[in-house]
């Protein structure tokens, strides 16, 4: 507090206002305030203020030319006879019995702009009394400006983070010491959205670069971890630098941002998964390839066998059965795998799974309600009995996820407008493009799929059923490949699955017509050139064709096909061609040997099922899977006659 000096130092004050910079002004209360008078009468007591001392840098800031000017006048003709919120506030203090000097910041309206001040209030006292104060005002406009344009571009930061799904985080080291910076470190990063927890294999790696970095071993801090938010995984990546740092260079106080990987990571997954079910596909469909090669001797020479010995039928069925499985379970593993597509055409798949209604409740457990809902039409090319497959796997995944086999299953089929950003939900989503669709839902209210079995349901032979060979989602994943489609799961424990399965929309179903109705080979009888690079193959088909009353001429290449058709020019009725060979393979053989002999009659055969055929080719070829059984053989060659003589090939009755 100051009370009341002596006058004597009147001149000296005078001195000091006629030399300062600074904003001084020192006016006196025409009557002394007292704290405990009602806030209307100090109120005018404030109004009556007089100034009895000015600085220059007062005087012009408020307008007057020079100090002398503004000694006098009333304290309101300053503020247009308005008490500033500050005086008013100030009035209140001295009310509540406040004598201490104050120190406030004020702003001044300037025309359409504003000046921000620091104002230094001291307070003089006689007595109990208030009955002179001293102002000093200090212009902070630039200050203030600075720290505002600061807030408001740190506000845009914000918001240019929140945009592209950033936070910031700031975590204080200063007051730490040890083990507890990488604690407190880590605390803060995962405080910062309020997670549940970080992920228990991501949090060792987390903690472990938190404490390089609070080492001084790293200038930056990156992570890269896993939180759990509302029950769903999500990615997180954490990029953080010191802001400042101690006397030995370590880590004071730490500001960083944390994005959210979720979406990049998941097509980062999604990628790992196409390129390891397209490698597992390509090593599954190659050894099924070889495998039907096997079994087109074992099941050739069976057939062999039992046409030469029927008192052997029984003996000889019961390893016919288990070839025949072998094979199906061959032609599951080609679908699986891309290269087995059926037989194709454009199809209303409407018609093909309402024929299926009855089998499909039957597939779904009794307590189960099986609801399905179909669109009138929806085309698309494909082969009827895999898209049964299909629906059939689906319903009965479902139905096995029912807890205590009750709930609710849905099956629908819609045509959609596929958009370009669904393209990542998907797996196999590289294939799609905007346009229209045909989707097959199933969805169901059972137990969900935990996210690692999530990554894992294409893939084949894994499985969670006790009795179950983890063929389903991989055959389903599989037909959609070769569909050109695409497949998305979205899953969650205790809630329930939804598989849904997008298949190239066809709108006239007039253009394509089945591979089926293609007509059979007029081939001639006589002797067949039969070309293959598997030695067994090769031994086994010519003892089948010299079953039926065919000749044939062994090779094993397709350049030693090209010669023996060159050297002996229309001697072979036919020629039966393996696709997949060395150097020179089926399809390319069969370009030459039609190049050179137009009239040539070729059947390609393949343990592949979905062999292309280049379009020059195609009326002029016909194909014969592996394996095939001798009547299957017997049937294509049946109608054939040889060139000049009219007996006919014995049909399949004759054996």
């Amino acid at each position: 507090m100051i009370y009341r000096k002596e006058r004597k130092v009147a001149a000296a004050v005078q001195s000091l206002m006629a030399q300062t910079r600074d904003s001084m002004v020192c006016f006196e209360f025409v009557e002394p305030v007292d704290p405990r008078e009602p806030q209307d009468v100090i109120d005018m007591k404030l109004r009556n203020a007089r100034i009895i001392e000015a600085s220059g840098p007062f005087a012009r800031y408020f307008g007057y030319k020079d100090r002398g000017e503004v000694i006098g006048a009333h304290l309101m003709d300053l503020f247009n006879n308005e008490i500033p919120d500050w005086f008013v506030n100030y009035g209140q203090e001295v009310e509540d019995g406040g004598f201490e000097d104050i120190e406030r910041r004020i702003e001044i309206p300037v025309g359409d702009s504003w000046r921000a001040m620091r104002v230094y209030m001291q307070n003089i006292f006689d007595g109990p009394l208030l009955t002179n104060q001293w102002i000093t005002l200090r212009d902070v406009t630039r200050e203030e400006r600075a720290e505002r344009a600061m807030a408001e571009q740190e506000q845009l930061n914000l918001l240019a983070l929140e945009a592209i799904g950033l936070e910031n985080f700031v975590v204080n080291l200063r007051e730490v010491a040890g083990s507890r910076r990488t604690e407190e470190l880590v605390r803060g990063i995962q405080e910062e959205k309020h997670w549940q927890e970080i992920h228990s294999d991501d949090l060792p790696l987390l903690e472990s670069a938190c404490e390089r970095f609070c080492a001084g071993e790293q200038k930056e801090l990156h992570g890269l971890f896993r939180v759990s938010v509302d029950h769903q995984e999500v990615w997180l990546e954490a990029w953080a630098v010191a802001s400042s740092r101690d006397a030995l260079g370590l880590p004071e106080s730490v500001v960083g941002v944390i994005m959210d990987r979720t979406s990049s990571k998941q097509i980062e997954n999604k990628l790992i998964g196409n390129q390891r079910l397209e490698s597992l596909g390509v090593l599954t469909g190659g050894i099924t390839h070889d495998f039907n090669n096997l079994l087109m001797s074992i099941m050739g020479s069976l057939d062999l066998l039992m046409h030469r010995n029927p008192e052997l039928s029984d003996l000889l069925g019961v390893i016919d059965d288990a070839a025949t499985q072998a094979v199906q379970l061959c032609e599951q593993l080609l679908t699986y795998s891309g290269r087995g597509t059926g037989n194709l055409a454009i199809t209303n798949v409407s018609d093909v799974l309402g024929s299926m209604r009855d089998l499909l409740a039957i597939t779904a457990h009794q307590n189960a309600r099986l609801d399905i809902d179909l669109a009138d039409e929806c085309f698309i090319r494909c082969d009827s009995s895999q898209i049964r497959q299909i629906a059939l796997n689906l319903v009965k995944n479902s139905s096995d996820a029912l807890v205590g086999n009750t709930g609710q299953i849905s099956l629908t089929l819609r045509p959609i407008n596929f958009e370009e950003r669904w393209r990542s939900e998907y797996a196999l989503g590289e294939n799609l493009h905007p346009g229209e669709y045909v989707a097959l839902t199933v969805s169901d209210d059972g137990a969900g799929v935990s996210l690692d079995e999530l990554d894992k349901v294409f893939d084949p032979f894994y499985t969670t059923k006790f009795t179950g060979r983890g063929l389903g989602l991989a055959v389903v994943m599989g037909i959609v490949r070769g569909y050109n489609g695409a497949i998305k799961i979205t899953s969650r424990v205790g809630e329930g699955t939804e598989v849904q399965v997008l298949f190239p929309i066809e709108s006239n179903p007039d253009v394509l017509q089945s591979d089926q109705d293609a007509p059979k080979l007029a081939v001639l009888s006589g002797t067949i050139l039969v070309v293959d690079d598997e030695a067994p193959v090769l031994q086994t088909v010519g003892n089948l064709l010299k079953e039926i009353g065919l000749d044939a001429e062994l090779v094993p290449s397709g350049q030693a096909a090209i010669n023996a058709v060159q050297q002996k020019t229309n001697q072979f009725a036919a020629i039966l061609m393996d696709v997949t060979m060395p150097d020179l393979d089926g399809i390319e053989t069969a370009a030459q040997i039609l190049d050179y002999d137009p009239r040539a009659k070729i059947v390609l055969s393949s343990g592949y099922s979905n062999v292309v055929v280049p379009e020059k080719l195609k009326d002029r070829v016909q194909f014969l899977q592996k394996p095939y059984r001798l009547d299957v053989l017997h049937e294509m060659l049946g109608d054939i006659r040889t060139s000049g003589e009219k007996d006919q090939l014995r049909n399949v009755s004759d054996y």
